[in-house]
C-alpha cells in the first residue's frame, strides 16, 4: 500500500472523528445553554437572614433567624451589565422575643415580591433620587428598586428642534450591594 494513501486515509479518519466530537460538544453546549436560560429572573426565593441584622441588639433573639424572599441568585439575566434584582418589594414587620424573657420586639424588613433584570449602570437622568441614609447594612448602599421610565422632551434653543431623553423616576428604594455586582450565592 502506498504511504501517501495510508496518510490520506488516516487524515480522513481523524477528520471524521474530530467532526463528530465537535458536533457532539456543540450539541451538549446547546443542551446546557437551554437548561441555564430556562431559569429566568422573575420569582424571589426564600433566604435565611440572621435576626441580628434586622434588630441591632446585643441580647439573644428568638428565633435567631428568619426567612425573607430575595431576588439575588434566583435567576439568569442574559444581557451584559444586568443582574436579577427586586422589581417590587413590600415592607414586613417581624416579631421576636428576647431569650429568657417574655419581652416581644418588632423588626422591619423588606420582602422582594417580584424580580427582574436590572441594569447595573443605568444611563439616563434620575428625577427623584432615593434616600435611605442610615438604613442599609455595611457593604450595601441605598438604590432604586422600583422606578418608572419617562421620556422627557427638550427643545434646542438654537434650532427649535425637539428631542427626547429617557429619565427615571425612582418610586421605591432599598439596599443593594455597594459594588454593583451580583452577590455570591451561599
Amino acid at each position: 500500500m502506498n504511504t501517501s494513501l495510508v496518510l490520506f486515509l488516516i487524515g480522513v479518519l481523524v477528520s471524521c472523528c474530530l467532526c463528530r466530537s465537535s458536533t457532539y460538544n456543540y450539541m451538549k453546549f446547546k443542551e446546557h445553554n437551554t437548561y441555564v436560560v430556562g431559569f429566568k429572573c422573575g420569582t424571589p426565593q426564600p433566604r435565611i437572614v440572621n435576626s441580628s441584622t434586622i434588630i441591632k441588639d446585643t441580647k439573644d433573639l428568638h428565633p435567631r433567624q428568619t426567612v425573607l424572599y430575595k431576588c439575588d441568585c434566583t435567576g439568569v439575566c442574559i444581557e451584559e451589565g444586568t443582574y436579577c434584582g427586586p422589581k417590587k418589594t413590600e415592607n414586613v414587620t417581624l416579631y421576636f422575643r428576647y431569650l429568657g424573657t417574655q419581652e416581644i420586639v418588632t423588626g422591619h424588613a423588606v420582602n422582594e415580591t417580584d424580580c427582574d433584570c436590572i441594569n447595573i449602570h443605568p444611563d439616563f437622568t434620575v428625577l427623584y433620587q432615593c434616600d435611605c441614609t442610615g438604613v442599609c447594612q455595611q457593604g450595601m448602599i441605598c438604590s432604586a428598586i422600583e422606578f418608572e421610565e419617562i421620556t422627557l422632551y427638550f427643545k434646542n434653543l438654537e434650532t427649535s428642534e425637539l428631542f427626547g431623553a429617557l429619565a427615571r423616576n425612582e418610586t421605591a428604594c432599598g439596599c443593594v450591594l455597594e459594588n454593583g455586582k451580583i452577590p455570591d450565592c451561599k
